[in-house]
């Protein structure tokens, strides 16, 4: 290049490296392209380890089908599965589920709500606005107390695992060691 305080030009040189520098930065980016292209779809080696992770039972807790006595005099109970299709179910779409309860075999009910409360599906239950599919835990002492009923209880319930996972038992925090050691009594 040839400089001067005004003006600035390419030499005899430059003139003659101008149309191969074009050709290079369009194939440059042209394998830019092809890169971004290719990078969309999963190619090449991947390592993958696994941490010697360690998880610990904390607990079971069941999901249970539930409804109101007064929902069941005005609708009455279900008997089979499929009655839960012609009633109104009050959905939580927290679970991955959502309508599609797991003891439906893929059939989706449906209803006047779906809500991403258990808390508020438990307390429309309870007032009688449908049957609803929640954790245990959350309506264990409405169950006890008769102010929800426990349904199709043979097919429509499901036992899950809660789980502590903790590092090798070397890393373990003592905090957290005896976090999970309270839970597991709380829920025990």
């Amino acid at each position: 290049m040839r400089r001067s305080t005004r003006h600035l030009s390419l030499t005899e040189l430059g003139e003659s490296y101008l149309p191969r520098r074009r050709e290079i930065v369009e194939t440059t980016e042209a394998l830019k392209r092809n890169a971004a292209s290719q990078s969309k779809r999963p190619s090449g080696r991947l390592r993958v380890s696994a941490a010697g992770l360690h998880a610990r039972r904390i607990c079971d807790f069941r999901t249970v089908l539930v409804a109101s006595p007064a929902f069941l005099h005005a609708h009455g109970r279900p008997e089979i599965l499929d009655d839960l299709l012609n009633l109104p179910c009050l959905i939580d779409t927290v679970p991955r589920h959502g309508g599609r309860w797991p003891f439906l075999g893929g059939k989706t009910v449906k209803g006047p709500v779906m809500i991403n409360d258990g808390e508020i599906i438990r307390d429309l239950t309870i007032a009688g606005l449908g049957i609803a599919y929640l954790p245990g835990i959350l309506v264990k002492d409405e169950i006890e107390r008769g102010v929800l009923c426990e349904l199709l209880t043979e097919v429509a319930s499901e036992t899950h695992g809660v789980y502590a996972i903790f590092p090798p038992r070397d890393y373990i925090n003592p905090a957290a060691r005896t976090f999970a050691q309270a839970i597991a009594e709380a829920f025990a």
